[in-house]
């Protein structure tokens, strides 16, 4: 029975959650309006009654403790959910709604007190002898005392609350600063972000609740900072355990992936992209080898929907996980390769030490423009030009030019003329320096129908600043000089040539990403 009452209960909250993202609010701003409103029904109700009690003396709907209790409570809870709504915009507005539900809470209150001393003398001159001659003969004497008692309680308490809110808070630094710091109740669903389907982390356990922390998955795309002398473990202690448990979370990804995939080739809602064979598919299977099966898209997102991390252009991208570490020793990198191992994970390993280390070639990217930008961006991080110097800043803007017009020149025709071979930075360092490659290489592009119509802007840039007696040539000389010589004492520097001109085997960022 309780499994069932819980299982319910979570139905209910999604078919709630639905409704609030049609409404585009959240739980904490829903409950906020709903408490406000009810606290505002509540205030006027409570009015009224005080002023009937001012009038006659008499009150129309005595409240009990219980019904008082709910009332009270009403305005405290609202102010309770406001910090995380989308009503506290700021800490002024989390001021504002403090005082707001605290005159709120105030008018109950007082209506509370009034009501019950009024109700209180009824029930004494109810036990009088000879009550109902008491009060149809001598009733100027009674109302009069009950009226006076309504409306001495709200006269004599009205100015000391306001008072106290505009001196004793308002003027007050450090209680204007605890209103700020009030954190609420939240409402959102603390299981999201959780769970073995998710990049969440345990960090460890507080020992006085006896509470694992964890760190949940929307922690995990902002950045950690480990404070700590050196020699104090922040590598060993903190770093290194944060990343094997990510190894083992994409080990857990790639098993799953076995299981509900199988389980969907299985039962006929997917079919596989292509002919596998089972050790290959036992291997390097992953969920984008699978297509559902038409007309059964909707049960295949269910099935998989732990597994399904968002949509792109309408194709579903699962979860996996990837790691790249910068270590400025091998000893980091040696731990997290034999974990990498012992989970069977395949890992790339970029060594400036190792001639058979994987590249970083920048023109593995299939799009020119990018490579172009890539190179660029780097060089001028190097360059530290400073743009104070109008002359700097010229002689900067001309040799990006530069360099991204050559780089997508290199990109075209350099696989053209070496049989599909990649470029590298070391191709690009020749041309700056022998300009009639690159004179040789636009002929080649303008012999190219396509190209030719493509690339017009750059093949006229090209006559106009690097073929022979080009009037622009001596110029174009001058200012790229700097970046020559930059790129030149880059690939001078050892373990770096090998890693920037891999021609075979280099990582492509942008698959990974």
């Amino acid at each position: 029975m309780y499994d069932y009452k819980l299982k319910k209960g979570n139905i209910s909250m999604k078919y709630i959650d639905k409704l609030l993202k049609k409404l585009n609010t959240n739980r904490n701003t829903f409950a906020t309006y709903l408490l406000t409103l009810l606290t505002a029904y509540l205030v006027v109700d409570r009015v009224v009654e005080m002023l009937l009690m001012s009038f006659t003396g008499v009150s129309y709907s005595y409240w009990g403790p219980l019904q008082y209790a709910l009332a009270l409570a009403c305005p405290c809870f609202a102010f309770a959910f406001t910090p995380k709504s989308k009503f506290c915009k700021n800490k002024g507005y989390k001021v504002k709604l403090f005082y707001l539900f605290l005159i709120a809470f105030y008018v109950i209150a007082i209506s509370m007190i009034t009501q019950w001393v009024n109700m209180g003398a009824w029930l004494f001159l109810l036990s009088v002898p000879d009550y109902t001659e008491l009060i149809t003969e001598f009733s100027e004497l009674v109302t009069p005392a009950l009226i006076g008692l309504a409306i001495y309680f709200p006269l004599v308490t009205v100015y000391p609350f306001f008072k106290w809110i505009y001196f004793g808070i308002n003027d007050n630094p450090l209680k204007v600063r605890s209103i700020w710091d009030f954190r609420g109740i939240d409402l959102s669903d603390k299981k999201e972000g959780h769970g073995p389907y998710t990049c969440e982390v345990y960090v460890c356990t507080d020992d006085d609740y006896n509470k694992k922390i964890v760190m949940p998955e929307t922690s995990r795309y902002q950045s950690l900072l480990v404070c700590g002398g050196s020699g104090t473990g922040k590598t060993s202690l903190i770093y290194e355990p944060l990343m094997a448990k990510d190894i083992e979370r994409k080990y857990f990804f790639k098993e799953a992936s076995k299981e509900l995939g199988f389980t969907a080739l299985k039962t006929g809602i997917a079919t596989l992209n292509k002919p596998f064979d089972n050790d290959y598919l036992n291997k390097n299977f992953n969920l984008n080898m699978i297509t559902p099966v038409a007309g059964k898209e909707g049960l295949f997102n269910t099935y998989l929907k732990k597994m399904i991390l968002g949509t792109i252009n309408g194709e579903n991208v699962y979860r996996n996980l990837g790691l790249t570490l910068m270590a400025p020793d091998y000893e980091v990198i040696d731990h997290m390769t034999a974990v990498c191992k012992n989970f069977g994970i395949d890992y790339d390993v970029i060594d400036p030490s190792s001639k058979t280390s994987i590249g970083l070639n920048p023109f593995t990217y299939e799009d020119p423009a990018k490579i172009a930008v890539t190179i660029t961006s780097v060089l001028k991080t190097m360059f530290m030009v400073s743009h104070d110097d109008p002359e700097e800043a010229y002689r900067a803007d001309v040799s990006t030019q530069a360099i991204e017009n050559v780089t997508i020149l290199l990109k075209e025709i350099y696989p053209r003329m070496n049989n599909g071979a990649l470029p590298n930075m070391e191709d690009l360092l020749k041309l700056f320096t022998n300009f009639e490659l690159i004179e040789k290489m636009c002929e080649i592009m303008a012999h190219d129908e396509e190209l030719k119509e493509k690339y017009s802007i750059q093949l006229t840039y090209f006559k106009k600043y690097f073929y022979k007696d080009a009037p622009g040539r001596n110029e174009i000389e001058k200012y790229i000089y700097t970046a020559v010589s930059q790129l030149d004492n880059l690939l001078r520097i050892p373990g770096i040539k090998p890693i920037l001109c891999n021609r075979r085997n280099n990582v492509n960022f942008d698959k990974f990403l």
